[in-house]
C-alpha cells in the first residue's frame, strides 16, 4: 500500500481545487486510505469521535499560546547545535509568533565522558579558545531564531555560553519597536566591533536592561563604547536597570569572606557608566534599580545625602537592590538623615520605595546601624529582603516590623555567621525584644511569601518541650501565607544518601511540622508551595558543573513541594507534600524542578529572587 508523500515538516501537502499555487497542510491521518483510517478509529472510544473534528482547529489556535512564550533549555556543551537545530524545525511561521524567549541551560548531564573539557567555578570552560568558538556559533544560531520574530518583547539569556556584546546590540536593533526587556547574566566583549550601526536607533518607550556582569573595556572598568552608546541613547527610556559585575564578586567571595579581610575595591557606578571624556547618562525614568558589586558612594564631597546625581535619582525609585556593594552605609545614612528645613528624614518625606533588597558580606557595625536607621526612617515597603553573611547578629527586627509590618507582603530574612550552616536564631527573644517569629505573626498580617531559616525537626529533638512551644509555629498563623521557604535543609546532605531518600526525608520532616503546627498551635493551612534548602548563585538557573549538576545530585539544590490539605481523623487537617521533580524514563534519574519552572507554574515566587553568592 502506497503511503502519502510527506513534506519536510512531517505533514502531507495537497493543492486546493482551483488554486494550484496554494498549498494546504493536512495531517498524516487524513491522507491515509479510508480503510486504514477506519482501522485506527476502531481504537478510539466512541464518545471521543465527535472531538476529532475539532483537533485541527484547536491545533492552529494552540500555536499562538505555545510559541508566544518559549523557554529554550539548550545543552551547555557541543550538543547545543542539535538542540537549536531541532527548535528551528518549527518553521518560520511558528518562530514568528515568539514574543518572550528564555535561553537556559539544559537539565541533562553536562556532556559525554569522551569530551574532556572541565568547568571553572563561574560556569565557563577552562579551554578558553574552544569555549569562544562555541560561544560564537551559539550566538549566531540564536540570532537566526530571533530574526524570525516580528513582535519580540523579552529576551532572557542565562546560559553557559554567554551573550556577546554584538548580539546584545543586534537584538536592540532588530526589535526597537517591541522590545521591553533584555536580561543576561554576562556579556562577552567581541574580538571585532559589531558591524551594525547603533547611532540613530529609534527610542524604545519602556525598556528593562539587566546586565549581571557587564562587558567592560579591559583595565578600565567602564562600559565599552558600543554599550555606552546604547545606554546614552536610551537612558531616558530605561525604566528598569540592573547592572554590575557579579563574576568579579564570585571570584573573590570565598577568599575574603572566609578570612574577614577588607573586601576588594569595587568599580564606582559612575566609572562604569561614564566613558572617558563623556558626560554621565541621566536615567531620569528609572523606577527599578539593581546594583551588583559596585561602589555606590556619591562623587560629591561631602556626598549628596539623598541622590546619586546626576546619573540616578533615588526619589523616583519604586524598587532598589544593593547586592554586595561597597559604600551602602554612606548612601543609606544620607537617605535617613533629616532634611535641613524639617525634623523628618528625607526618605519619609519624598521616597517612593516599595521594594528593597540588600545583601552584604561581613557587614560592619556601621553598615548595620545605617541599615536600621534607613528602614526605620520611612514606611510602606511591600517587599523586603535582608541577607547578611559573616555576622554574629542581625539588625533589629522590631524596628523594621514597626515601620513596615502592616504593608509587607514578601519578606526574606537571614543572617549567617562565619560558617555557612551556623544561622542566627529566630526563635528566642534578644535583650527583651520578642522573638522574630513571634513578632512576625503579630505585626505582619499581610505576608504572602516568607523566606527564613526554620528548624522543622520538631519530632527528632531530645527536648520534647519544644513540641508545646508556640514560637516555631507562629508563622503558620499568618492568614495570607502562600509560599514558605525554609532556607536550610531539614535533613543534612551526605554522599551516602540516595537522592530520592533525601527528598523524601525532607518531606516527612516538613509534613510533621506543618501537621503539628496546624493541630496544636492553630495554624491556618493556607500554604500552596514549600521550598527547602538555600538558594545561591548557581541555583537560580541550572549550571550543571561541579557539585551543582542536578542530574547527579538533585538534593543539592532547593527542593520544592506542592502543598495540599485533606481531612484527617487525628489532626483534623493533614498536609500532603508532593515533590516537584521529574523522573527520566530511561535512566530513572531524578531531576527536581528548578526556580525557573517554579516561577512559571506558581504565582507567589518572589522570595526566590534573593540568593547567596556561595
Amino acid at each position: 500500500m502506497a503511503l502519502p508523500k510527506l513534506s519536510p515538516r512531517g505533514v502531507a501537502e495537497r493543492s486546493a481545487p482551483g488554486k494550484p499555487a496554494a498549498a494546504q497542510t493536512v495531517s498524516i491521518l487524513e491522507r491515509f486510505p479510508l480503510d486504514v483510517q477506519r482501522a485506527i478509529l476502531d481504537y478510539v472510544p466512541r464518545k471521543d469521535l465527535p472531538n476529532l473534528a475539532r483537533v485541527k482547529a484547536i491545533s492552529f489556535a494552540a500555536r499562538l499560546h505555545l510559541y508566544r512564550t518559549v523557554q529554550l533549555r539548550v545543552a551547555q556543551h557541543e550538543g547545543f547545535v542539535r538542540d537549536l537545530d531541532y527548535f528551528l524545525k518549527a518553521g518560520k511561521e511558528n518562530l514568528a509568533m515568539v514574543e518572550n524567549i528564555s535561553i537556559l541551560n539544559s537539565t541533562r548531564r553536562q556532556c559525554s565522558r569522551s569530551i574532556g573539557h572541565s568547568w571553572n567555578r563561574d560556569g565557563s570552560w577552562k579551554e578558553r579558545e574552544e569555549y569562544m568558538e562555541n560561544v560564537n556559533e551559539f550566538n549566531d544560531k540564536i540570532l537566526i531564531i530571533l530574526r524570525y520574530s516580528r513582535n519580540l518583547q523579552s529576551v532572557r539569556w542565562f546560559h553557559t555560553f554567554k551573550m556577546k556584546q554584538s548580539t546584545f546590540s543586534m537584538i536592540i536593533a532588530l526589535s526597537t519597536r517591541t522590545l521591553t526587556n533584555i536580561e543576561t547574566h554576562g556579556l562577552i566583549i567581541d574580538d571585532h566591533p559589531p558591524s551594525t550601526p547603533l547611532s540613530g536607533l529609534p527610542d524604545i518607550p519602556r525598556l528593562k536592561i539587566s546586565l549581571h556582569t557587564a562587558a567592560t573595556t579591559r583595565h578600565c572598568g567602564v562600559l565599552t563604547p558600543e554599550l555606552t552608546s546604547i545606554f546614552t541613547q536610551q537612558a531616558s527610556n530605561i525604566t528598569h536597570l540592573v547592572i554590575g559585575n557579579e563574576s568579579d564578586i564570585i571570584r573573590t567571595a570565598n577568599s575574603w569572606i572566609a578570612t574577614r579581610n577588607i573586601p576588594p575595591d569595587r568599580t564606582p557606578i559612575y566609572q562604569l557608566l561614564q566613558p572617558r571624556g563623556a558626560s554621565i547618562a541621566e536615567f531620569r525614568n528609572v523606577q527599578k534599580l539593581g546594583l551588583i558589586g559596585l561602589r555606590v558612594i556619591p562623587l560629591l564631597n561631602p556626598p549628596d545625602p539623598v541622590i546619586l546625581r546626576p546619573a540616578l535619582d533615588l526619589y523616583r525609585l519604586h524598587s532598589l537592590s544593593l547586592d554586595s556593594c561597597v559604600g551602602i552605609e554612606t548612601l543609606l545614612g544620607g537617605l535617613s538623615r533629616s532634611a535641613r528645613d524639617s525634623d523628618r528624614p528625607y526618605a519619609q518625606t519624598r521616597l517612593k520605595l516599595k521594594e528593597f533588597r540588600v545583601r552584604a558580606e561581613n557587614p560592619s557595625q556601621t553598615i548595620k546601624t545605617a541599615l536600621e536607621r534607613f528602614l526605620a526612617s520611612f514606611k510602606g515597603l511591600k517587599l523586603l529582603s535582608v541577607l547578611l553573611d559573616g555576622t554574629d547578629e542581625m539588625i533589629d527586627h522590631a524596628t523594621v516590623m514597626a515601620a513596615h509590618g502592616g504593608t509587607l507582603k514578601v519578606l526574606v530574612w537571614e543572617g549567617r555567621r562565619s560558617l555557612r550552616s551556623n544561622h542566627i536564631d529566630l526563635e528566642h527573644s534578644i535583650d527583651g525584644t520578642p522573638a522574630f517569629l513571634t513578632l512576625l505573626s503579630e505585626t505582619c498580617p499581610n505576608i504572602e511569601e516568607l523566606s527564613v531559616v526554620l528548624n522543622m525537626r520538631t519530632l527528632y529533638l531530645r527536648n520534647q518541650g519544644r513540641l508545646y512551644c508556640p514560637c516555631p509555629y507562629m508563622m503558620l498563623q499568618l492568614p495570607r501565607l502562600k509560599t514558605l521557604h525554609c532556607r536550610d535543609f531539614l535533613v543534612p546532605n551526605s554522599r551516602s544518601l540516595l537522592p530520592e531518600y533525601a527528598i523524601h526525608a525532607n518531606r516527612m520532616v516538613a509534613t510533621s511540622f506543618l501537621d503539628w503546627g496546624t493541630h496544636a498551635h492553630f495554624g491556618l493551612s493556607k500554604l500552596e508551595l514549600l521550598a527547602v534548602g538555600p538558594i545561591n548563585f548557581h541555583d537560580r538557573w541550572v549550571q550543571n558543573h561541579h557539585s551543582h549538576d542536578y542530574s547527579v545530585h538533585p538534593e543539592r539544590g532547593p527542593i520544592f513541594y506542592d502543598v495540599r490539605t485533606m481531612q484527617d481523623n487525628l489532626m483534623d487537617i493533614a498536609h500532603c507534600l508532593n515533590p516537584l521533580v521529574k523522573v527520566r524514563a530511561r535512566t530513572n534519574d531524578i531531576v527536581p524542578n528548578d526556580v525557573e519552572e517554579i516561577k512559571r507554574e506558581y504565582r507567589h515566587t518572589r522570595v526566590f529572587e534573593s540568593y547567596w553568592l556561595r
